[in-house]
């Protein structure tokens, strides 16, 4: 979304949009720019709702593989973003431990990163969600080491099926690089 405003007053809106506000923020700006609005959108979590907040800005997070940044939302707003209402809890809570499974993966937890995963279930997702959190989730199975293979051509394959060129195989072979 080019020519997105980075001054835009959000105050009144609703939290999703404020998340999905700044996600798109950080996906088209600059490496240098993109610290800066993450300290911002955390300024701005203070005053809304953060399940809702963070709800579009996680996934957008993970793209950027900036699991540090999941690390400091995670250890400040846990147990707020956990807090899930009716409306999205199933779509949320599978892209929030798919979250928690890289960052035991990247700790090298696996275990944890396994245990994790198995709790996991795309398709109770939103129909619109579903793709999104199972390519996600075949990124975390695929750091496991363990059907390395079949992960590799599902992923392939639900790449082309939906040409998200984003997911590339650079992403799901060296996602922790």
């Amino acid at each position: 979304i080019l020519g997105l405003s980075k001054s835009y007053n959000l105050q009144g809106i609703y939290p999703i949009v404020q998340g999905r506000y700044y996600a798109n923020l950080l996906y088209s700006s600059e490496l240098g720019e993109q610290q800066n609005i993450f300290k911002e959108l955390l300024i701005q979590c203070e005053q809304t709702n953060k399940s809702e907040f963070f709800f579009e800005l996680i996934p957008t997070i993970l793209l950027l593989k900036r699991l540090d940044w999941i690390t400091i939302i995670f250890s400040k707003y846990s147990e707020e973003i956990f807090e899930i209402n009716e409306f999205n809890k199933l779509t949320h809570l599978g892209i929030l431990q798919v979250a928690q499974a890289l960052l035991h993966i990247k700790k090298g937890k696996y275990k944890k990163a396994d245990s994790e995963l198995k709790k996991v279930n795309p398709y109770v997702a939103f129909d619109s969600y579903i793709d999104y959190i199972t390519l996600f989730f075949l990124i975390a199975k695929y750091h496991l080491k363990e059907e390395q293979p079949t992960i590799k051509k599902q992923y392939i394959k639900l790449v082309n099926q939906l040409g998200f060129k984003i997911f590339s195989i650079d992403l799901l072979e060296h996602y922790f690089e």
